[in-house]
């Protein structure tokens, strides 16, 4: 549209009625031009003259044309877009059609058109968007909406990285940005904590060179066409779900772990977020301990009460709170002293809080404590109570099971009511003597569901469950359960879910009745448990989860398919297939949510990879999914004849294929060698029934196997046989006289060992010997007044402890060192002989040791230390923080990758959970040449 002014308009107008006149005088004969001044003479007839010609000075006289901008707009499906002119003008578009800004652009001036806020989950694209006037309007702007082709990614955690996908897999024209921060705006990522970003890129893209235990936020951009929502999830160590006996870095320095275990997993922490489509992992605080229980405080957050003493590395005993982002709250801090919370609930405004505590913020409480959400202690009489082991809320009122003392100066076990002032209610259901309840639930009308170990209720027969009215009258429901410790109970619309706990003999774990009935349902189709592995088998929790029936606990199957200590069931018992359903083990407790659930887990660690005794990690730091174990504890790896050897305690590998101790795996696939099976027997005087391979290592083409085995391939061989890579025993190995070997180590040309022999092969030799590739004891002959226990080479130095006072008649207390040559060496530690009982390990950082020690020189140790490799004296960096306070951390192994990276395995059967600079590790851990937390 073309406007003009009123002046210019008159101008026009006057101009045109002279010329109208002076083409009248022109054919009237007027003059033509000459020196008539009136006429403007002295020119060509064009008026350019000495008269004022055109009026040229003067601004009234200037025509100035302004032209709108605008354009069209398409595929708009809701909300709005907004367009911008010239970083002036806003204009809000809300449908499809044509559009025109107000502001006017005077002809010959320049406009951009921008796109000022884009429509949800839309990018709107601009075309002709930019350029000048030109004596017309610019009319011909394209906006043009589509549906963003990503939305939100998808993150998995990785060993010190991060796997994002999404949902085109064509394209890498998708640009990822990320940060620590969840506040992260991602068109200024780079002005966060902890950013990065990868142009061009296409799914799945791994994010590498990330912190473990660090909570990411991603966001990605499509094309051009803006970022979609933020995304996240937390790097996570490679850890074993239970101890670590063995360990070994291979050539390519993947790591091969292995011990009493149940399989390979990732160190998550007792409190987990799933995103509750895909079962992935969500950015969460990470605790470094157990979560007993955990409930939202109305805001977004959630309390965490368990058994851990750090969150985020940072110092947190018991009992947190989480913010809406996933962050510890450190701002809300409660000193609780006692040794552990079991169970919370919140009301409104009231926080209550239980489990061995008796004390919090220096108030004194007697197990049971309440408090207002900001973590002070409210007044509470809690009255006749002296010990909860289950509570539950009911519009207000609070019901206890533990054991009272309603009658005066008497104990009693049973269920009673009190209001929110602690105060008791007339509501009681009193136990026999030994009665206890384990698990309770409260239905909409009030009634109470009780299950537990007791035979009577208010003085009538009940087998261990009973339901109470709202006014404290008994019905004649009754479950036929079977269990000795029902600890786990959902009451639904119309069924009764109870699991077992602690009981290591019940045919059935779960069960489910009719709810008015107590009829027994045929509910699963298949029960928890760990196979053949001899563990109890514990359901810790019960929910139901879109229709479907969620149980957390500890099992690794459900009949014969292996799952991650949690399942879901269809309604009508179905297992749900599939992988993502492998939920985080030891579910102690869960929050479903709309778009994510909530574990707190008894044991912390999330994705076993399988339910066996050793996994796999490789130079990245990623699990490789090998598909075949080993069923007993593993003792020792060896790389040889490009395989990888495993020595183990028991009898077979796999699900159905016998082996006697020792087997060999292809280090691509994982897959068992069938045609390797060497016959280790053990004698029929034998204490053990089964053949155990304690120790493995390559010595030139033969590899070297020792155990507790008297014979092999029909030979006697007492515990110490070379075999090759067929299998084919080597006869002209020489064995240990008089005693066995205990511990061997070396390079692939010599191998050293220690024991309680007198003699080796043909030659004497007293508690150490050396053997090289060819067979034949060397002339390496150290003496010593006693027996070796560990023996272990670094650097062309063999360290050695035991039980001796002398080393080549040299006073050492169990401790030293020899060169090649059999010198003995300056090394001589701090420490009473017999104290490296668990671990002696020679490394470039030092020599680390393990055993019955609770100092070094003076300074306090709780069983492990690194000692200088030269002098022996204690290196005081290399600090580990014992999870129990008490007792002793053994370190089993230690094992250095090319790049000085040591990893650890630690603990015992139970795998117990340990800190290294705040942060929990179960079973396994690594440190860099810093001493800093790598894995």
């Amino acid at each position: 549209m073309i406007r003009l002014n009123i002046n210019i308009l008159l101008r026009l107008l006057v101009a045109t009625l002279l010329l109208a006149v002076a083409a009248a005088l022109s054919g009237c004969g007027g003059s033509s031009g000459g020196d008539d001044p009136g006429t403007g003479g002295n020119g060509d007839g064009s008026g350019s003259g000495n008269g004022n010609g055109n009026g040229s000075d003067d601004d009234d006289d200037v025509v100035e044309l302004e032209f709108s901008v605008g354009g069209s707009l398409s595929g708009l499906a809701q909300g709005s877009v907004e367009l911008i002119l010239n970083d002036d003008e806003i204009l809000a578009l809300s449908e499809d059609g044509s559009f025109s800004f107000d502001t006017q652009i005077d002809d010959g001036n320049s406009f951009a058109v921008a796109v000022n806020s884009q429509p949800d989950g839309q990018y709107c694209a601009l075309e002709n968007e930019s350029g000048t006037v030109e004596s017309a309007d610019a009319d011909n702007i394209l906006v043009t909406c589509s549906d963003l082709s990503v939305t939100q990614g998808r993150a998995e955690p990785r060993n010190q990285a991060v796997l994002v996908s999404w949902n085109s897999v064509d394209s890498t024209d998708y640009n990822l940005v990320w940060s620590t921060d969840p506040e992260m705006d991602p068109e200024n990522y780079s002005a966060y904590e902890g950013s990065g970003a990868a142009n061009d890129i296409g799914s799945p893209f791994l994010v590498e060179g990330l912190t473990n235990d660090q909570q990411y936020y991603f966001a990605l951009e499509s094309g051009g066409a803006g970022f979609g929502p933020l995304f996240g999830t937390r790097p996570m160590a490679p850890v074993s779900d239970m101890s670590a006996r063995a360990l070994m870095f291979d050539s390519d320095d993947n790591l091969f772990f292995g011990g009493s275990m149940t399989g390979a997993a990732r160190m998550s922490g007792g409190f987990v977020a799933l995103d509750r489509e895909t079962l992935t992992p969500l950015p969460t605080a990470m605790v470094a301990g157990r979560v007993n229980d955990m409930v939202e405080d109305g805001n977004g957050g959630y309390f965490l009460g368990g058994q851990f003493k750090y969150i985020d590395g940072e110092p947190q005993k018991f009992l947190a709170r989480i913010d809406e982002n996933g962050q510890l709250d450190t701002d809300w801090q409660v000193d609780v002293d006692g040794y552990a919370v079991f169970g919370l609930l919140r009301d409104g405004d009231r926080l209550y809080v239980r489990g061995g505590v008796n004390g919090l913020n220096g108030v004194s409480v007697d197990g049971a404590a309440k408090l207002n959400l900001q973590g002070d202690v409210l007044a509470w009489d809690l009255e006749h109570v002296i010990w909860i082991n289950h509570w539950a809320l009911h519009e207000g009122e609070l019901y206890i099971a533990g054991r009272l003392e309603i009658t005066e100066g008497q104990e009693e076990r049973g269920v009673a009511r009190f209001d929110e002032n602690g105060k008791f209610l007339n509501w009681i259901a009193r136990f026999d003597e030994d009665g206890q309840v384990f698990s309770m639930s409260i239905d909409e009308a009030g009634a109470v569901y009780m299950a537990g170990s007791f035979n009577e209720v208010n003085g009538e027969s009940r087998d261990g469950f009973a339901r109470a009215d709202a006014n404290g009258d008994l019905s004649d429901l009754t479950l036929d359960h079977g269990f000795l410790r029902p600890n786990s109970m959902l009451v639904t619309d119309d069924r009764i879910y109870v699991g077992e706990g602690h009981n290591p003999n019940p045919s059935e774990y779960l069960k489910a009745f009719e709810r008015e009935t107590g009829e027994v349902l045929a509910w699963p189709e298949s029960q928890p448990g760990y196979g053949n592995l001899g563990w109890t088998t514990i359901v810790h929790s019960i929910h139901k989860v879109d229709g479907r029936i969620l149980v957390g606990g500890q099992f690794a199957f459900v009949g014969s398919e292996f799952r991650n200590g949690s399942a879901l069931f269809s309604e009508d018992g179905a297992l749900l297939d599939g992988p993502d359903y492998r939920l985080p083990r030891g579910g102690q407790s869960v929050i479903p949510e709309e778009d994510r659930l909530l574990f707190g887990l008894t044991y912390p660690v999330w994705d076993r990879q399988d339910p066996w005794s050793f996994g796999v990690v490789d130079s990245e730091g990623q699990f490789r999914d090998w598909g075949l174990g080993v069923s007993g504890t593993v003792e020792a790896f060896a790389e040889a004849h490009d395989h990888i050897y495993v020595g183990f305690r028991g009898q077979r590998t796999g699900e159905s294929i016998r082996v006697d101790g020792v087997a060999r795996f292809d280090p691509d696939t994982g897959e068992f060698d069938l045609s390797w099976q060497p016959d280790l027997e053990v004698s029929d005087t034998s204490p053990l029934d089964f053949t155990v391979v304690y120790a493995l290592h390559r010595l030139g083409d033969a590899l070297i196997v020792r155990g507790s085995f008297q014979s092999v391939n029909g030979s006697d061989r007492a515990g110490f046989a070379a075999l090759d890579s067929t299998a084919t025993l080597l006869p002209h190995f020489p064995e240990p006289q008089n005693g066995g070997i205990r511990s061997m180590s070396g390079t692939d040309e010599v191998l050293y060992m220690g024991g309680d022999f007198d003699g080796f092969g043909e030659e004497s030799r007293d508690y150490l010997a050396a053997v090289d590739a060819d067979g034949n004891v060397t002339d390496w002959a150290p003496t010593l007044d006693g027996s070796v226990r560990y023996v272990d080479y670094h650097n062309g130095i063999v360290y050695v402890a035991g039980d001796f006072e002398n080393a080549n008649e040299t006073p050492r207390n169990g401790f030293a060192a020899f060169d090649t040559n059999g010198d003995l060496q300056p090394w001589n530690p701090g420490l009473e002989k017999g104290d490296a009982g668990q671990m002696l390990s020679a490394t470039s950082m030092g020599v680390f040791v393990s055993g019955s020690f609770d100092e070094v020189d003076g300074v306090p140790r709780n069983g492990y230390a690194l000692l200088d490799g030269v002098s022996g004296n204690l290196i005081p960096e290399f600090v580990i923080d014992d999870h129990e306070n008490n007792g002793l951390l053994y370190l089993r192994s230690a094992e250095e990758r090319s790049d000085g990276v040591v990893c650890f395995g630690t603990g015992n059967r139970n795998g117990r959970l340990r800190y290294y600079e705040g942060q929990g590790r179960n079973g396994m851990f690594c440190i860099d040449q810093d001493m800093s937390l790598y894995w």
